[in-house]
């Protein structure tokens, strides 16, 4: 079976503000797409609620997710905030997961 996010029909959902923006009032960055509220990954229903999320914010609703998601599983902590550079990023997670070790 495909991805959910691959098929026409969840790409032709419309597309609103961001989730988070309305929560939290922090600035968005980058396209926003629909998420599923329980990933997929996680046991979540491919036919589930999404909800619209930017880019920027998009590792913040994936780590809220995992959070309440995965009981019994663990995933490496990913970072909740922008960077400019890819390996910024890369370095910030592995001080993240260096401090759950």
């Amino acid at each position: 079976m495909g991805r959910v996010y691959d098929t026409a029909a969840f790409r032709a959902l419309p597309r609103a503000r961001c989730v988070i923006h309305e929560l939290l009032g922090t600035e968005c960055r980058g396209p926003v797409a629909r998420h599923h509220v329980h990933p997929v990954e996680l046991g979540g229903d491919p036919e589930g609620r999404t909800v619209e999320c930017c880019a920027r914010h998009h590792p913040m609703l994936e780590a809220l997710a995992r959070r309440v998601y995965s009981h019994e599983q663990t995933y490496p902590r990913r970072c909740p905030h922008y960077h400019p550079t890819r390996a910024g990023r890369e370095a910030c997670e592995r001080r993240l997961n260096a401090e759950v070790a």
